[in-house]
């Protein structure tokens, strides 16, 4: 799977630019090393919207939290060529205007995490807002359980998720408001760290803790390496090294 977003944010003009933007996810399986059994490549030109299937928003929530369909049915299509059912993958459509991904996501345990930022429009702010989304690999969906502490109380639990069709839910994102403008996460044993242009030290950031832990999270070892002294080995018994004898004499010579 190819997790990517659409968005920019380098030039004046990007700030009030508010052409809706996307978060994909694409199964290529096309396998350019291998002859047989592969696929054709999938194009730039087929990544149309067309040949993804919709991720859709779910009523309810808290203020500032988002649900998309965890249940989405996604048929990946087998070869590069699409039909009316079978698609390349999935899509979410980030539903602020002005809303944009322009860092990278991390996998986790079977989801995505990305931040989407929304500047302010302001000619003289270089601040704004955004979003920390996660959302399932498969179809882009909120989680099947809470995966994260919503609500800011240290604890993960049914009030970190929403009650859709008889099951409570994870949120697939949380508004962040306060921070600046995000950039791509990080990820220590369990929690969720969102460097933002707001947070000037690492006490500053935004953590969230994170349903569960990745065993390869975090530091898994440590080292130094330092200049290390050699001493040379000692000469052979019974021999010596060489005698250099200097004489002088009165006149200097």
């Amino acid at each position: 799977m190819i997790f990517f977003g659409t968005g920019r944010f380098l030039i004046d003009g990007d700030k009030t630019d508010i052409n809706k933007q996307h978060y994909y996810g694409l199964l290529d399986r096309s396998t350019p090393a291998y002859s047989v059994g592969s696929s054709a490549h999938i194009e730039v030109t087929n990544l149309k919207l067309t040949n993804f299937v919709k991720q859709t928003f779910l009523s309810g929530g808290a203020a500032g939290g988002r649900l998309t369909d965890p249940d989405l049915v996604v048929s990946y299509s087998a070869t590069s060529i699409p039909t009316s059912t079978n698609k390349f993958g999935w899509y979410i459509e980030l539903p602020t205007s002005g809303e944009r991904v322009i860092a990278g996501s991390v996998a986790r345990t079977g989801h995505l995490l990305f931040n989407t930022i929304i500047p302010d429009r302001s000619a003289c702010s270089s601040s704004g807002s955004g979003s920390e989304w996660h959302v399932r690999m498969q179809n882009g969906g909120s989680p099947l359980t809470p995966q994260f502490d919503f609500n800011g109380d240290g604890r993960i639990d049914a009030a970190d998720g929403v009650v859709v069709d008889g099951r409570t839910v994870g949120y697939a994102a949380r508004k962040l408001e306060g921070k600046g403008l995000l950039t791509a996460p990080s990820v220590i044993g369990n929690v969720r760290f969102a460097p933002s242009s707001g947070a000037k030290k690492t006490e500053d950031m935004n953590k969230t803790v994170l349903a569960g832990s990745d065993q390869e999270s975090g530091r898994l070892s440590w080292g130094e390496l330092a200049p290390r002294e050699v001493t040379a080995p000692p000469a052979p018994a019974g021999t010596t090294g060489p005698v250099i004898t200097i004489e002088v004499t009165p006149d200097g010579g």
